[in-house]
Formats: C-alpha cells, sequence, structure tokens
C-alpha cells in the first residue's frame, strides 16, 4: 500500500495533485540486500581489488545504477569522492563530467589515479564550479551524459549562472542523468535542494516539482518559514499519511523512504567534539563602532549599507577589530558618488524593512522600480539620481585596524594548546594571523608537517582532510551551519585519532551568541528534515 492509497482508506479530504504523486510514489523496501551489494562490489572493482565498498558507497551505487539518477545526502567522511568517480561505471555513462570546488580539482585528480588501480572507472572530465561559471560553452563542449555534482550545494542558488547554466542543459538534453553529493545538501531552505531532486530523480523526486508548491512545503519546514493556512492544508496530507509527529519528520520520511536517496543518518567519526567559548570582551574603541554601525547602517569609513546581512558582516570583521575603507585615488573622494549612493542605500533600506511586496533584496528593489512597479517618489528619485553614478566603479579599499586584541588572545590561546588549526573569514584576518604564525594562502594545500597554521574558511573549509589536527580556533562564528558543519567535518572525520575534537571561539560581543544560536537552528533544521546527524548538535559546549 503507498501512502496515498493509506490517505484514501482514511477519507482524507481531496489532495494536492503534487502530493499526490509524491504519496503515490514506490517506497524503499527490503532493496538493497546482501545479494545486491554483492553485485556492485563486484561488477566495480578490478581484479585485484583490496579496498572494498564501504556500505553506503555500495548502496549509493546501487541506487545509481537502479534509479539512473542519485540524491546523495552524505556526511563528511563517508567515502563520497569514490561514488563519484564509479558513477559512470554504475550508469554505464560514456562521457560523465564531474563538478567539484575549484579547491579539490587537484585532489580530485589524485583520487582518480588511487582508485583506478582498484576499480573499473570511467574517467571523467573534472572541471570546477569556477569553471562552470566562468565559461558558457563548457557544458556545451563536454556534451556529458551524466554530470555528477559533488559538494552539490553548490548549485544550490537557481539564480546563479552556474545552476541556471546546469538547468539549461538538462532541458535541451533531457537524457542525461544527474548525480547530487554533498554533505550539506540544504542549509536553511527546500528551496536549496527541489531543483537538484529533480535533476536526480525526475518525476520520482519527493519533493514538489512545481513553484507554488515549494513554496508552500518550505513554508512549513524551513528554518524562517512561516507558513499560511493554504501552505498547512497543502502539507497536512503528508504529514498524516506518514505518521509524523511534525512537518520536518515527514519530509525526512519522504527522503528516507524513497528509492533513489540515500542518506547517511549517523557520523563518520567516534570522537567527541567539544565547542569551548572563550571571554574576551572587545574593547571599548570597537564597541563603540559597533554601536554607531548598527544605528547608522553606515562602515566607520562611510560606506552606506543596504541590507542586514551586509551589517552583520562588518559587525563580524569590526569585532576582529578591523574593517575595509575605500582607499580613494590620491585621496580624493568623489562627493556625487558618494552622495547618491547612500541616497539609494537609504532608499533600499526602506523599501526592504516596510514593504509587503517580497521585496527582499537589493536587486528586487532596483527592479521593482526599473520596470515601473515600483513608484513611490522618494525611491524612484534616489534611484534616478544613482543611474547617473551606477557605471562609477567603487574604489579599492585598504584595511584599517581598530585593535589587534583578538589576534593577541589568538596567540596566547595558541602558545596552551598546542598544535591546531586558526580559522579566518577573510584575507585582512589571514593577513593579520600571517604576523605570527604560519599561513595558507587561498587556493595551496595545507602543509601537514607545521603544527599550527591560519587558513582560510571560504577556501579551506570543504573538502580537505585534516585529521592531523584535531584543535580548532574560530577567529569568526561563521554565518550559517552549512559552513560550520563543513569546517568542523574537516578535522572530525575518519581517520582522527585523537578522542576529542575541540573547537575554540571567543566570546567578544553578544550578537556572537546570536549567530550561535542561529548555526543551531540551522544543524536543528537539517537534522530534522533529512535525518543526517549534526556535528554542532552532537558537540558539548563549555564557557571557559
Amino acid at each position: 500500500m503507498t501512502l496515498l492509497d493509506r490517505l484514501r482508506a482514511d477519507r482524507t479530504p481531496q489532495v494536492d495533485p503534487e502530493a499526490a504523486r509524491i504519496l503515490a510514489l514506490p517506497r524503499k523496501g527490503t532493496r538493497p540486500d546482501g545479494d545486491d551489494l554483492a553485485q556492485i562490489q563486484a561488477d566495480l572493482g578490478g581484479p585485484g581489488c583490496t579496498m572494498p565498498l564501504l556500505l553506503v558507497q555500495a548502496k549509493a551505487l546501487y541506487w545509481i545504477r537502479k534509479q539512473r539518477g542519485l540524491a546523495g545526502i552524505i556526511g563528511v567522511g563517508h567515502g563520497k569522492c569514490l561514488i563519484s568517480l564509479l558513477a559512470a561505471t554504475a550508469l554505464g555513462a560514456k562521457r560523465p563530467l564531474l563538478l567539484v570546488p575549484a579547491r579539490l580539482r587537484k585532489q580530485t585528480q589524485e583520487q582518480l589515479v588511487l582508485w583506478g588501480e582498484q576499480y573499473r572507472i570511467v574517467p571523467p572530465v573534472v572541471a570546477s564550479y569556477a569553471d562552470l561559471s566562468t565559461d558558457p560553452k563548457l557544458l556545451d563542449t563536454v556534451a556529458p551524459d551524466l554530470i555528477v555534482a559533488d559538494e552539490c550545494h553548490k548549485l544550490r542558488h537557481r539564480g546563479a549562472a552556474r545552476t541556471r547554466r546546469v538547468l539549461r542543459y538538462f532541458r535541451q538534453n533531457p537524457d542525461t542523468r544527474f548525480v547530487g553529493l554533498s554533505g550539506t545538501y540544504t542549509s536553511k531552505s527546500l528551496r536549496d535542494y527541489a531543483h537538484l531532486m529533480e535533476l536526480a530523480l525526475r518525476h520520482a523526486s519527493p519533493l514538489p516539482l512545481e513553484y507554488p508548491q515549494v513554496e508552500a512545503w518550505a513554508s512549513m519546514v524551513d528554518v524562517d518559514g512561516e507558513p499560511n493556512p493554504y501552505d498547512a492544508a497543502l502539507f497536512q496530507p503528508v504529514v498524516h499519511a506518514t505518521g509524523a509527529a511534525t512537518p520536518r519528520a515527514a519530509l525526512f520520511h519522504l527522503l528516507d523512504h524513497t528509492p533513489g536517496v540515500e542518506l547517511t543518518k549517523g557520523q563518520a567519526c567516534g570522537a567527541s567534539i567539544e565547542i569551548r567559548a572563550i571571554e574576551l570582551p572587545a574593547p571599548k574603541a570597537v564597541t563603540d563602532l559597533v554601536d554607531k554601525l548598527e544605528t547608522d547602517w553606515e562602515t566607520p569609513g562611510g560606506e552606506a549599507l543596504m541590507t542586514a546581512l551586509r551589517v552583520a558582516a562588518v559587525r563580524r570583521q569590526l569585532l576582529q577589530g578591523f574593517y575595509y575603507e575605500w582607499d580613494w585615488p590620491d585621496g580624493v573622494k568623489d562627493l556625487d558618488w558618494l552622495e547618491a549612493r547612500a541616497a539609494w542605500s537609504k532608499a533600499v533600506r526602506s523599501v526592504i524593512n516596510t514593504n509587503r511586496r517580497g521585496l527582499d533584496t537589493p536587486a528586487q528593489v532596483y527592479e521593482a522600480v526599473a520596470d515601473g512597479s515600483l513608484t513611490r517618489l522618494d525611491v524612484v528619485d534616489a534611484w534616478s539620481a544613482w543611474l547617473k553614478h551606477e557605471a562609477t566603479p567603487a574604489p579599492p579599499v585598504r584595511t584599517e585596524w581598530v585593535s589587534s586584541y583578538l589576534l593577541d588572545a589568538t596567540a596566547a590561546l595558541l602558545a596552551r594548546t598546542g598544535p591546531a588549526l586558526v580559522w579566518a573569514n577573510s584575507r585582512a584576518m589571514l593577513s593579520g594571523l600571517s604576523m605570527s604564525m604560519p599561513s595558507v594562502p587561498p587556493g595551496h594545500d595545507p602543509p601537514s608537517y607545521l603544527p599550527q597554521l591560519a587558513l582560510s574558511i571560504p577556501s579551506h573549509g570543504v573538502g580537505l582532510n585534516l585529521q592531523a589536527w584535531h584543535t580548532n580556533i574560530l577567529t569568526s562564528v561563521p554565518p550559517g551551519g552549512a559552513t560550520v558543519e563543513q569546517l568542523l567535518g574537516r578535522t572530525h572525520r575518519q581517520g582522527q585519532e585523537a578522542d576529542e575534537v575541540t573547537v575554540y571561539y571567543f566570546r567578544t560581543h553578544a550578537s556572537v551568541e546570536n549567530d550561535w544560536r542561529k548555526v543551531r537552528a540551522d544543524a536543528e533544521y537539517v537534522q530534522a528534515s533529512t535525518g543526517q546527524a549534526q556535528k554542532v548538535l552532537a558537540a558539548s559546549l563549555i564557557r571557559d
């Protein structure tokens, strides 16, 4: 009996067509069984294979063969790389394209050589997401019959150029198949991955294929979801049919029971995690600037800010002891440009904060004025004035240090921790750290022979195997649970020999705890809706 049959037997009111499609899908039974997995190993392994597949790898490859695609919600340390290399063999593809973060291209090529000695691999074209963003002809040139997206959350944003190109290629080449792998499939919203599920499983996707239903379901399960009665009515049959206690639990039930979705629910590493907060109140010179920023929405250098996200980003910089300031050529400010930009920024803020039309970004406000749908006079006037200066590029920036208190505290902490990785979220902080310890520039590999290193979160916080270290120091709490989950996974992964992985952060301001609460909220959403155990929720939080 399908879930839809169950609803009908219970005489539940009419179900939305998309929900009906999903509830009528076949559910996972006892497959794959031991014989299925043994066959996968036999078919894919080379004659002298001495490194058998992990269970999750074998199951993922089984579904790739059976369902002609895969949504692999697979955590760090569970062997996604080998899955990505064997997907073409399992599927019988001839022209596979493997997409990886630019930072992992070299590592992937090395793994291709290593695993090629063990398994029957159809060598893929390996390209980065950056390549996909910059080369509009990449997909047509390769003409893949299979696209494997490792760290497929890089295709999370449907509006990004690389995502639009992938979606367009699939519309034009419907026979091409898709395998998406990531330990952070979703960060905050169902919108992050509904389209990826569709690429992988087509009409067998357990998520809605139509935009209105995606929005309705998202309102029920997202971190910031605000459902209305219509949304609740659309989703309630799903909750009822699955027997779940909550909407997120219902979503997890669908994912967990859908053929072609492979979930990892446990941790690949047995070490415990301890997150230690160090009290370090920011000095008055810093907090005064933070207070002014939050009041005026303007950087100390005079840049007007449009959104709360930009304010939060600048606040994080200030709490690290620095900010970025425009470096005007010859010291001469373009006052007309500054005035027009400030007025437009103020107008955008006003619209975002007060509108009821769903205008949430500066780009949306700009388009609404440009197409005539937003006619508020003060906003139109500010837009018209800014239009005259829009083509003028912003001047370059320089780093202005307010205080070295965080750099000093980090050096003092390193003196007692021994080997450790120090994580920075900006080039300015990485440069500051480099004055007292070795730092690794973005795009370079961390050398394993150095006990203490400063690393870049954007560049080194995904994909790298850094289990040689077990102590991490955060100079700033990364915005978002997905970033934190990936970062923790660099040291808390298979091969970690320490009993405990430790993460230190500095409690410099009340906003830091707010950042941690948002990280935990993101993690709770992911764990409840996908079943994927989140490291930050498993960690012990200790305040020194």
